[in-house]
């Protein structure tokens, strides 16, 4: 069983998972301790740094993507109507529209930063 790191990206199977249950060679030292400390922070740095860029760039649309953009859009309308029409108006309605946009932002920005 491996542990993930919190800045693992889980859309990259080549990337190493930066510890694991596996046996690792011990430090010899604490300096020694410290460089390994060092070195997976900058992996970790590292691996950030390359999922980023995808998150941060532009995505074209392809294939049918447009589509199914309109259709999560479409599906999120129509529970956004339910809610306005059986809630009342208050500050929860709010969030909870404010959490359904997200959820759709969410859902889209899946389609183009995960397919190729």
């Amino acid at each position: 069983m491996k542990w993930k790191h919190p800045f693992d990206n889980p859309r990259n199977p080549n990337q190493q998972n930066l510890m694991s249950n596996e046996q690792d060679s011990s430090p010899k030292s604490v300096a020694e301790a410290e460089q390994q400390i060092k070195e997976k922070e900058l992996a970790a740095k590292t691996a950030l740094l390359a999922r980023i860029e995808n998150d941060f760039c532009y995505h074209a649309p392809k294939g049918d993507q447009v589509d199914r953009y309109q259709l999560i859009r479409q599906k999120a309308l129509g529970l956004a109507r339910v809610m306005v029409e059986n809630c009342p108006i208050s500050r929860e309605l709010s969030v909870a529209l404010t959490h359904l946009d997200n959820a759709v932002m969410a859902a889209n920005s899946a389609i183009a930063r995960n397919e190729k």
